[in-house]
């Protein structure tokens, strides 16, 4: 697993002009915009990015600071001014929900005409419940200690808790790596990746299930030793799996499965790959 340091909001010395400017044969709009909304009476922050990167930072505030990021490149000048007339970000309240998203002209564009890009960097209150999608980009979340619902179709997901979550985590990527290190998990989650590895990592404590499935890559799932869990892991065509604590291979001529059960088996923890390896570690002993 990758190392992912805490986000910290950089100060925007000089923000680009709003303007666009010929580079390398092509006009350019760059421009940051910058949003801050009350949390009172707010449960979640809600979050979608088409194309561009979701980098949320949580902390004990009362508000939430947006920075986005925005790009256009337009082989023809003209074309790319009209596009920008539709193309911003928005920041508004539904309910007790905060939703930031990019919002886009209603015309078909040519993609060999013009190319957008919205980058979202957020700080937020660390209990606020977390609801972030990307088509094409990252998501990255860091102390945010509420639940988490993160899908991305292009793209890694990571999310990093120090003080755990109090609410369920699901985490779905189509073609990228989810990587989860979390303190603790309070509720049942859920991971799943049709093309990439899933690393999962509970330091404390371990007090709901946990569902990992993958159709190409490994899963290595971290636990705490005490833990009461029952384990079922199956890798299907290809892989082997591998576990820090005793239990039971199947005999069988493809594939492998296996099942272990530790201090009476409270909690079910149920991994499969369909070609990848699964690794079930004690997590005092994960690297």
């Amino acid at each position: 697993m990758k190392l992912v340091f805490p986000l910290t909001l950089l100060l925007v010395s000089q923000l680009f002009a709003a303007e666009f400017k010929k580079e390398h044969g092509e006009y350019v709009y760059r421009d940051t915009l910058r949003f801050d909304e009350s949390v009172l009476d707010l449960k979640t922050l809600a979050v979608e990015a088409v194309n561009g990167e979701i980098k949320i930072t949580g902390e004990e505030r009362s508000s939430v600071n947006v920075l986005a990021y925005i790009e256009i490149k337009s082989d023809d000048l003209e074309e790319g001014q009209k596009y920008l007339k539709g193309f911003k970000p928005v920041v508004k309240r539904d309910g007790d929900s905060l939703r930031v998203y990019g919002e886009y002209p209603e015309t078909n564009w040519s993609g060999d005409e013009i190319s957008a890009n919205m980058d979202f960097v957020i700080i937020a209150p660390n209990q606020l419940d977390l609801d972030a999608s990307c088509a094409n980009g990252e998501i990255t979340a860091v102390e945010m200690n509420g639940g988490a619902k993160l899908e991305s179709a292009n793209g890694e997901i990571t999310f990093l808790s120090k003080e755990g979550v109090t609410g369920q985590i699901d985490a779905s990527c189509a073609n990228g790596e989810i990587d989860i290190d979390v303190a603790s998990l309070n509720d049942n989650c859920e991971f799943s990746s049709a093309n990439g590895e899933i690393n999962v990592t509970v330091h404390n404590t371990l007090a709901g299930n946990i569902a990992a499935s993958t159709a190409n890559g490994e899963i290595t799932l971290a636990l705490p030793e005490n833990s009461s869990m029952k384990v079922s892991a199956s890798s299907i065509v290809n892989g082997s799996i591998t576990s820090d604590w005793s239990g039971k291979h199947a005999e069988q001529m493809i594939g492998d499965e296996f099942e272990l059960v530790v201090n009476e088996g409270k909690y079910l923890v149920d991994c499969s790959s369909a070609n990848g390896e699964i690794a079930i570690r004690k997590a005092n002993r994960a690297n």
